[in-house]
This record gives structure tokens, C-alpha cells and sequence, in this order.
């Protein structure tokens, strides 16, 4: 089951952490903490379920100003969280694969077509932002990990094709 565990916002310079229970604003700040461990920690605040609605009935909060951060620094941190959300996706158990993770997924003759289908959906969104200039995510890198060819309609690479990494 997919769960949020925290919604994620800069805002002038600062990383805003929004997070439903005091355990998943815990589970956030180790994980930005191993992301990125020069990341300052500055205060949390707690928030009632009354408070949060009555602030939602005032309406929606003014958009947020372009962020400090350099282009550079941005696209590297979002590089960062996108690696890690693949890495940690590879052993996730995905409902369009029957629940099985993608490791076990490419090693089931039934499963593996559907495995194959939604990696070329994530190249076919890579390509499309391509195209469109928007920022992409070049996730070819997982088609190694799990030693599939993208070339071929369902093979497994032999331990010949491999390439070091």
C-alpha cells in the first residue's frame, strides 16, 4: 500500500515539511537527514485537526515565491530523491506487477511483460518531457538493474551482455 509521508515544499530558500502524525515528520527528517546531512533543521509545529480546517476554509494559501536555490543545486537535489525513490521502487511491491516487487517480477514468466510495460512507460515519459522541455527523469538505469534488454520483447540479458557498472 502507497502512503505519503510528507509533503515537501521550498519556500524562500527553506525545505517546508508538512507531515500528518509527529512519526512520519521523525521518519521525514532522518530520511532528508541521509539525503542531504548539511540540511539545518530549524523547528517543528504542530497543528490541531480543527486549526487545519479552519485554515482551509480561509482558502488557499498564496502561491509560493520562486525558490533561492541555485538551478543547479535544485536539479541536484531532485535528481537525488528521484534516484532514490527508483532504488527503493525496485524492491517495492507494485500492484501492476500482482504485488510482486520489480526484483521478483523479472524472474516470473507471467509478470514479466507487465514489468517490461511499465519500465517503457517510464522511458516513454522521459522522452515525452524531453520533447516537451520540461525537466526529465532518465530512469534507463533501472532496465540494467534488473538485466533486461530494452530491445527485446521479454529477455533477460545473458551474464554475457552485461555491462560492468
Amino acid at each position: 500500500m502507497w502512503r505519503i509521508l510528507a509533503t515537501l515544499r521550498i519556500d524562500g530558500g527553506r525545505l517546508h515539511v508538512e507531515a500528518m502524525s509527529r512519526a512520519r515528520d521523525e521518519r521525514c527528517r532522518t530520511w532528508l537527514a541521509s539525503l542531504a546531512p548539511d540540511l539545518e533543521y530549524r523547528a517543528t509545529s504542530l497543528e490541531s485537526v480543527a486549526a487545519a480546517l479552519a485554515r482551509l476554509e480561509q482558502g488557499p494559501p498564496a502561491p509560493a515565491a520562486p525558490s533561492d536555490l541555485p538551478p543547479d543545486v535544485k536539479a541536484g537535489l531532485e535528481r537525488q530523491l528521484q534516484d532514490e525513490h527508483c532504488r527503493r521502487w525496485l524492491d517495492e511491491q507494485v500492484p501492476a506487477l500482482g504485488f510482486m516487487t520489480p526484483r521478483e517480477a523479472v524472474r516470473s514468466r507471467k509478470h514479466r511483460p507487465a514489468l517490461i510495460e511499465v519500465l517503457r512507460g517510464f522511458d516513454n515519459h522521459y522522452e515525452r518531457a524531453l520533447r516537451q522541455g520540461s525537466q526529465a527523469y532518465d530512469s534507463a538505469w533501472l532496465w540494467e538493474a534488473l538485466e533486461l534488454d530494452p530491445d527485446s520483447p521479454a529477455k533477460r540479458r545473458r551474464p554475457s551482455d552485461r555491462t560492468p557498472r
